[in-house]
């Protein structure tokens, strides 16, 4: 998914969110993840972007490789994947 700037992502049950570029502003909330390989993956990002209100429960990961994140009032159950730079 390539949202535009400024846009807010917010669906009651998903399986997986992929974002990628352009997310200066976007707002990922309101989300239940589950049963998938990655709840989430953000990547190639260097703009601000919030995720919040999320409840992350497949036993897998959330993958983020990017810069700029803000994560609030979220719940995990999986593996938080950063690497060491970016």
């Amino acid at each position: 998914m390539k949202p535009s700037l400024e846009s807010e992502i917010g669906m009651p049950r998903i399986h997986c969110v992929w974002i990628n570029r352009l997310t200066q502003g976007t707002r990922i909330t309101r989300n239940l993840c589950y049963g998938t390989a990655d709840d989430l993956f953000i990547e190639v990002n260097q703009r601000s972007f919030l995720i919040d209100n999320y409840v992350f429960l497949a036993p897998s990961r959330l993958r983020d490789v990017s810069q700029g994140g803000a994560y609030e009032k979220n719940l995990f159950t999986c593996v938080i994947d950063r690497p060491a730079r970016l």
